[in-house]
């Protein structure tokens, strides 16, 4: 007997009773009431806990949050055996990952630095860097722990050793990236490693040694972010202003020297609500109060920092390769301050100590092979990226020669560090970001 289509349908949909319902694997939405309480109890957490309120925004915190509404029965660990066992052992596998990520890398770039806590106990770390199997970027770090050694060549020689021995890397070491400190930079070269001063660091003290012309200036404004700092008072009255003049509510920003960009973050954002600032100064501290010649000069020097901000920033990244950036980044720098002057005295005093302190640490870095190599290797660059000719051609060969022996050396070459220690040595008209400066110069020849 033939069946009708229909019946063949029916009988397909018709459940058996060994068959799981569909329902049984689809999650009713929770109720608004249950909702509520869940979102009570997030608060309740960060408040007593004293976590971020942007823990929430955390992907692993949010990650968790997904797998927990999917295992109703999961009891949560207690701390011993978070700590005594668990801990140890995601340690230990992820250990395990990274030594295979590092075994199969070609080459590796390491960057190392040292601080003290606010306990002033002494801390020193290494990162390694390098390409997966993926073409991705990856960075881990190799070893963050409490150094009770002095901090001489020797000793730092040895924690760099030890550690890439650990992992088994020291063949593959293309570089090391470290702050310039005289002590760091001579245990690099103990080790017969490529040594690479930080460009970003490196950066920050070209500007702290020009800002130093206008450190009257300076002081005062770093006087007025203190006040707004320790008297709620004076920090309510400011936001008051903020408000009835429709100023973005914005706190001002304190200059921190060992921090990057926080001289001109904190000139930036003292201009940006300078006239909430005015009003209730002259209300609260009147003593504190900036002359017009101070405005002057902060408004001014702020388009001389602005490049130095940009290369900062973007240098900083960890999610790109930018050695190859620098030798651009320089050139543009240096075509901007060329282009650049200023009305006052001490804001054109410290243009020129911009461009001495450029000049002093950059001046032969196109003659560092490495970052020549780096910058031809960049399809936005290319030639486009030298000023000198025959540096570009000495890459070229350098390059062509290694692609021809199949071998690309690891190890340091005495004339292939570079550390930024360089031979002795109207409002501005230009406030092109860097990449507008190149895009605008990026069809002109460069120097035979």
């Amino acid at each position: 007997m033939v069946l009708s289509l229909a019946h063949v349908f029916v009988g397909l949909l018709k459940p058996s009773r060994a068959q799981t319902e569909i329902t049984h694997f689809v999650q009713r939405p929770p109720s608004s009431r249950k909702i509520e309480e869940i979102d009570k109890q997030v608060i309740k957490m960060i408040a007593k806990g004293h976590h971020a309120l942007r823990m929430v925004e955390e992907p692993e915190f949010r990650e968790l949050i997904r797998m927990v509404s999917h295992c109703p029965n999961y009891e949560l660990l207690s701390r011993k055996k978070l700590s005594e066992s668990l801990l140890s052992k995601i340690y230990n596998e992820y250990t395990e990952k990274i030594k295979i990520k590092l075994n199969k890398a070609q080459a590796v770039c390491v960057t190392t630095d040292a601080w003290t806590s606010r306990n002033n106990e002494s801390y020193i770390a290494l990162m390694a860097h390098y390409i997966d199997d993926n073409s991705k970027l990856c960075s881990s770090t190799l070893g963050c722990i409490q150094y009770t050694e002095r901090h001489t060549s020797e000793n730092l020689c040895t924690f760099l050793k030890e550690t890439m021995n650990h992992w088994q890397i020291s063949h593959k070491i293309v570089a090391v990236v470290s702050d310039n400190a005289p002590n760091i930079i001579s245990a690099i070269r103990m080790g017969n490693w490529r040594s690479i001063g930080c460009f970003a660091h490196l950066i920050n003290l070209v500007v702290q040694r020009a800002t130093e012309q206008i450190s009257d200036t300076l002081v005062k404004v770093k006087s007025i972010v203190e006040y707004f700092k320790r008297s709620s008072q004076g920090l309510h009255k400011l936001q008051e202003s903020q408000r009835q003049m429709n100023l973005p509510l914005l706190k001002l920003k304190q200059d921190v020297p060992t921090r990057w960009n926080w001289t001109y973050e904190m000139l930036d954002r003292v201009v940006t609500i300078k006239d909430a600032v005015i009003t209730t100064i002259a209300l609260t501290r009147n003593d504190l109060s900036l002359q017009q010649e101070d405005w002057s000069i902060i408004e001014e020097v702020l388009p001389l920092l602005l490049p130095f901000y940009e290369v900062t920033t973007e240098i900083s990244a960890e999610k790109n390769v930018t050695l190859s950036k620098v030798i651009v980044m320089y050139k543009m720098i240096e075509r901007i301050l060329a282009k650049s002057s200023a009305n006052h005295s001490k804001v054109q005093a410290v243009l020129e100590v911009l461009k001495k302190e450029m000049n002093a640490r950059f001046q032969n870095i196109e003659n560092n092979i490495l970052f020549a190599e780096c910058t031809v290797l960049d399809p936005r660059f290319k030639k486009r990226g030298f000023k000198n000719a025959d540096c570009f051609e000495k890459a070229v060969q350098g390059l062509r020669n290694k692609v021809g022996s199949g071998q690309i050396p690891h190890k340091n070459e005495a004339n292939d560090s570079f550390d930024g220690n360089g031979p002795p040595s109207a409002p501005p008209t230009s406030t092109k970001s860097i990449w507008e400066e190149y895009d605008e110069t990026a069809g002109l020849k460069i120097k035979k």
